[in-house]
């Protein structure tokens, strides 16, 4: 498993965001032109990496206004086994068997807690949390310390937590959303992209209300329509 990536930076309260969502826009051209440069099966990604067995770093094409001229080029994150439980969830374990690329937006815990998921711990298992007093803190616990204070809040994790936690997203098709359970038994599932089209005019979801929106064609390719009653 090869992990490959771009470097791009989040928002900030100057971002001028007519640039940024054309800035944006052109991000998700380069990474879609990078899948189609990729000659294995791509296992997955994130927002600026490619998930696959191929090691798909170089140069690979420039970025120009027509002035200034930047080279693409693409870095080698890590090879290694790959967990991917959802998006933004996933850990590569290096030939070494540490753990230097990893993904943990669904998990709130300890990071070396979430390592030790790698070894199958017995559960249930104690773990902690950072209880945290922000300027966005809602938490009564929170609330209790001193603005910019923290408290480390004990946390007794079961099998059914991990799972739920770690449940595959909705976003794409697939025969099960148990990754915990995948992992657990060294296994992987394959999962579909949905097809708008397909879910607008499928009767199970009932989808649009007849009495609010009205879709008077069934698009076959951007260029054909075909009326329908």
């Amino acid at each position: 498993m090869v992990v490959v990536g771009v470097k791009f930076y989040p928002t900030t309260t100057t971002t001028n965001y007519p640039a940024f969502s054309t800035i944006l826009a052109h991000s998700h051209l380069i990474m879609s032109s990078l899948f189609d440069e990729c000659p294995t099966p791509i296992l997955g990604m994130d927002t600026d990496s490619i998930f696959s067995t191929t090691d798909m770093s170089g140069k690979h094409g420039d970025l120009s206004d027509g002035e200034y001229t930047l080279s693409l080029i693409v870095e080698n994150k890590g090879k290694g086994d790959l967990a991917s439980f959802r998006a933004k969830t996933y850990m590569m374990r290096q030939k070494d068997n540490s753990i230097r690329v990893y993904g943990r937006h669904a998990w709130h815990y300890f990071i070396e807690d979430y390592f030790k998921l790698w070894q199958n711990p017995q559960f249930p298992f104690m773990t902690r949390i950072d209880v945290k007093h922000t300027l966005k803190t809602r938490q009564k616990e929170a609330l209790k310390l001193p603005l910019g204070f923290w408290n480390q809040k004990p946390v007794k994790l079961t099998k059914q937590k991990v799972s739920d936690l770690l449940q595959a997203d909705a976003k794409r098709k697939r025969n099960t959303y148990e990754s915990f359970k995948l992992f657990e038994e060294r296994k992987s599932e394959a999962s579909e992209p949905y097809i708008m089209d397909e879910l607008l005019f499928d009767s199970t979801f009932n989808y649009p209300p007849k009495s609010v929106e009205n879709f008077p064609y069934l698009e076959i390719n951007r260029f054909i329509t075909e009326e329908f009653e």
